[in-house]
């Protein structure tokens, strides 16, 4: 019995160094409603915030896609949190109307569409392409990029690999390589990491 007892206890406590230096949901959603909240293009939004299994949810409106996107940045600064989904939200009622404004979006994205159809994306090589980026996510760089970024590239389609603090910093890698000429797709497989234990942000 004694033998039983002490491996009960000896999982238990691997259990709870698993856990070390990570946030329940709940941690987390407080930490994003607290960015939420000292915002300042956001303070004033009265959004449900959930998270399950450390991706961030949303119900509630918002003024216009800008601050949706404000919002997703906030909650993609949180440690911790590995994806945001932006289903919920809701534009405000007014001005254009949500049916002119969807017709401007669609017409908008249809002339993009036609532009980029009769756009070429320059040819680069592959090498100047790589170098390009690692100077990007070197670790001299100035400023330099949180965490470490790996670049693969093959033909003009780009591989990130390597882990960063932080959601937000994996979407800023991916919009930093769409800059680079000749890049014509991006792969992020950057992982997401925590360096120390994450503490519950209080207002």
């Amino acid at each position: 019995m004694r033998s039983i007892a002490e491996g009960a206890v000896a999982v238990l406590l691997v259990a709870a160094a698993a856990r070390a230096g990570t946030l329940d949901d709940m941690d987390l959603r407080s930490n994003v409603e607290t960015g939420i909240r000292g915002t300042a293009g956001t303070a004033t939004l009265h959004l449900k915030v959930s998270v399950n299994d450390a991706i961030a949810s949303f119900e509630g409106r918002v003024r216009n896609l800008a601050q949706e996107d404000l919002v997703v940045d906030v909650a993609s600064r949180v440690r911790g949190i590995r994806g945001v989904d932006r289903s919920g939200f809701v534009l405000e009622e007014g001005g254009a109307g949500n049916d002119a404004l969807a017709d401007a979006v669609a017409g908008a994205i249809d002339g993009v569409a036609d532009l980029v159809d009769r756009l070429v994306t320059p040819d680069v090589p592959d090498e100047k392409i790589r170098r390009a980026l690692e100077l990007t996510f070197a670790p001299r760089a100035t400023p330099r990029f949180p965490g470490r970024v790996e670049v693969e590239v093959d033909s003009g389609r780009v591989v990130l690999k390597g882990s960063v603090p932080s959601l937000y910093d994996k979407r800023v890698a991916e919009r930093k390589t769409w800059e680079v000429n000749g890049v014509r797709e991006v792969d992020n497989r950057v992982d997401l990491f925590s360096s120390s234990a994450i503490r519950v942000v209080h207002p």
